[in-house]
């Protein structure tokens, strides 16, 4: 086991919230142990900030971005706190928004994860990442028809449209978008099936939204 200053590796997370409290490497793997900054969330039952203690949640560990070509680990145990507003006093743990409840791992991986099958293949990325077909198959499932966040893209340039098998050994496709956004190539949109039906409406959709804006549709790849 090694252990070295967290404050080599603060920088390069882009956790929002979070302090590194410690750092190890096992096996030639990186565990990282966060906690929040902040001493206070909110209830949610009535939405108000509550910050009284009442002790810890259940350890969550969460797959992250390779680091110097090493497995990273997010290891993160929130704080839960009491509300005194509700009537029945109601606990709640703390939220960060950079990992979906009940998740493998970070979103920012999930989003390399999207990426990296561009192309590809679930079983291609299952074997290069060292991760189970399952969890690839499950960040797929649960980002399906996600909304665009299009506050966030100034500049949409050419679109990509590529086909996975979700399901292994079965002929269910889902239809990933691709395109450089902001200069960046991202994963825009997954769409639940290969149809021709369901890639007009994505762009139907996207004209709509983009008509009369600043957004520039240059092209397709």
């Amino acid at each position: 086991m090694t252990t070295f200053s967290p404050e080599l590796l603060e920088p390069f997370l882009k956790l929002p919230n979070t302090k590194i409290t410690a750092i190890e490497i096992i096996n030639g793997e990186i565990f990282i142990y966060v906690c929040a900054i902040e001493e206070k969330t909110n209830c949610h039952k009535c939405g108000k900030e509550v910050d009284k203690y009442y002790g810890m949640g259940q350890e969550i560990k969460l797959r992250h971005l390779p680091l110097f070509g090493h497995i990273v680990y997010i290891i993160i145990r929130p704080k839960r706190y009491l509300c005194e507003n509700c009537p029945d006093r109601t606990t709640t743990t703390q939220k960060f928004s950079w990992y979906r409840e009940k998740a493998k791992a970070t979103k920012m991986y999930e989003d390399y994860i999207l990426l990296s099958l561009v192309n590809s293949t679930i079983e291609d990325v299952s074997q290069k990442e060292n991760m189970s077909y399952a969890i690839i198959e499950n960040i797929l499932d649960k980002n399906i028809d996600s909304e665009i966040n299009w506050n966030q893209i100034s500049e949409l340039n050419c679109i990509g449209i590529d086909e996975i098998s979700l399901k292994k050994g079965h002929k269910y496709f889902v239809t990933v978008v691709s395109a450089y956004v902001n200069k960046k190539l991202t994963v825009i949109a997954l769409l639940k099936d290969r149809t021709k039906e369901a890639i007009k409406d994505f762009f139907q959709y996207s004209q709509e939204v983009t008509k009369n804006s600043h957004y520039n549709l240059l092209g397709f790849i």
